[in-house]
This record gives structure tokens, C-alpha cells and sequence, in this order.
């Protein structure tokens, strides 16, 4: 082993090392088959009429959230707060968790008042329900994250721990992920992208171009990462997760 691939070995292991200190203190979230079990303690709702080339900028508190694009001409946020065990206590902390927004222009900026705090008794749900919109950017330290758009200029995700699903009908410009650790599953039209660009620190990536699997070169023997051109036009794909697996589905619808 050279000393370039030693570096970047030893890089690695400081990042595995961070991530097992960020799991551990804090960093964990409720999956979906544990949330049933829980009490909704508070709820809140809020509604936005949408601009023309509307930019929404969203700030997610760590659980599951689903971003969904609907037929109507309004921005819909929900949240749920649930409680497992220590219920008075994890009542209390949610009893004014409310959203925050912020207008600049067309630029809607969206986010809470308060974080999770401990989790190892309470989960937050997120649904963002909105119009076609030019721009999204979603960020979320950890959670179940599901993006499902009809059509889209540029999407930015960035998250710290956990699984990213992202199935996109048509990309204009450019989508951008990063996530520390966790999966990341995107499904795309192959006739929306143009340029690939994946990087799996540690872990594994993979192309599926209608249903047949393509191999990623590995990259300092624990990682993969591939960048490729697929058409002049079309969008661009920047995915990069410093542990942990990223799929790309390229379908011709």
C-alpha cells in the first residue's frame, strides 16, 4: 500500500471513528416499524401559498420525514410528536414544538423551534407536501428520509446519519447529496442525467441502467467511486457518502 492509499485509509478510520461517537451519543432515530407503538403527544400544521419559481429550504428535525410533491398550489407541513417511555418528561419537552418560516423573496425557508433532544424515548414524523417547486433543499441530521418528486430544477440533501430514498419523474439542473453515514437509494429517468458523480467512502455503489447492474471500481480498497458522462445535456448526480452504501437506479421512463 502506497503512502497516498495509507492517508486515505487512515482518514477513513478517523471518519468510522466520529460516526460511532455520533451514533452513540445521540445519533440514533426511531425506525419506521417502532412508530406505531407511540403516543402522539402534540401535532402542528402549517400552510403556504406557493411564488412563482419557488425555492423552499427546509430544516428537518431528526425522524422520518417524507417529502412529497402534490397537484395543489400550497406548501403543507405536518409534524407528529410521539412518546414511548418517560411520557410526562417527553411530553413536556414537545408541549411547544412548533415551525419556524422565513420569506426572501421567493425563497421559503422552513424549520422548528427545538431539536429532539433525547431520543431514546420520543420520534418525530415530518410530511412536506408541495407544488412543483425550482429548488429544494432539505437537511436533517438523522432519520428515514423519503423525496418523491414529479419534476424538479435542482435538489440538495444533506443528512448526518440514516437512509436516504429519492425518486425523482424528471431533473432539470443538478441533484447534490451528502450523507456521513447510512444508504442512500435514488431513482431516476436516464434521460434526466447527464453526468454521475458517486463517491461511497466506505462501502459500496452500484448502477442499475434499466434493470441491468453496472460495477463501480473500487477506491482505496474499502470504498467505490465512479464519474462518468452519460449525454452533453441533462442534469448532474453528486452523491457522496463517507460510510456506508449508495444505489442508483436509472430507468427509461
Amino acid at each position: 500500500m502506497n503512502r497516498n492509499m495509507l492517508s486515505g485509509c487512515l482518514h477513513k478510520m478517523k471518519i468510522i471513528l466520529f460516526l460511532i461517537a455520533f451514533i452513540g451519543f445521540g445519533g440514533s432515530y426511531t425506525l419506521a416499524g417502532e412508530w406505531d407503538s407511540k403516543e402522539v403527544v402534540k401535532e402542528c400544521h402549517v400552510t403556504f401559498e406557493s411564488k412563482s419559481d419557488m425555492e423552499i429550504f427546509l430544516n428537518a428535525i431528526s425522524g422520518e420525514l417524507i417529502v412529497e410533491e402534490t397537484s395543489g398550489d400550497e406548501v403543507v407541513a405536518t409534524m407528529e410528536a410521539r412518546c414511548h417511555r418517560d411520557k410526562d418528561k417527553c411530553a413536556e419537552h414537545f408541549a411547544d414544538l412548533e415551525f419556524t418560516s422565513k420569506w426572501r423573496g421567493n425563497k421559503l425557508s422552513i424549520g422548528t423551534n427545538k431539536g429532539l433532544g433525547y431520543k431514546g424515548d420520543r420520534s418525530v414524523k415530518t410530511v412536506l407536501s408541495i407544488p412543483r417547486v425550482n429548488r429544494l433543499n432539505v437537511e436533517i441530521a438523522a432519520g428515514q428520509t423519503d423525496i418523491s418528486l414529479n419534476h424538479v430544477n435542482e435538489l440538495n440533501v444533506d443528512m448526518k446519519a440514516g437512509e436516504l430514498d429519492i425518486d425523482v419523474g424528471q431533473l432539470d439542473s443538478f441533484l447534490n447529496v451528502n450523507l456521513l453515514a447510512g444508504e442512500v437509494k435514488i431513482n431516476i429517468p436516464e434521460a434526466s442525467v447527464g453526468e454521475i458523480d458517486l463517491d461511497a467512502g466506505i462501502g459500496d455503489a452500484s448502477i442499475r441502467r434499466d434493470g441491468i447492474k453496472e460495477s463501480v471500481p473500487r477506491s482505496f480498497l474499502v470504498g467505490a467511486r465512479t464519474h462518468k458522462y452519460l449525454s452533453d445535456g441533462g442534469a448532474a448526480l453528486n452523491v457522496d457518502v463517507q460510510m456506508g452504501n449508495i444505489q442508483l437506479d436509472l430507468t427509461k421512463k
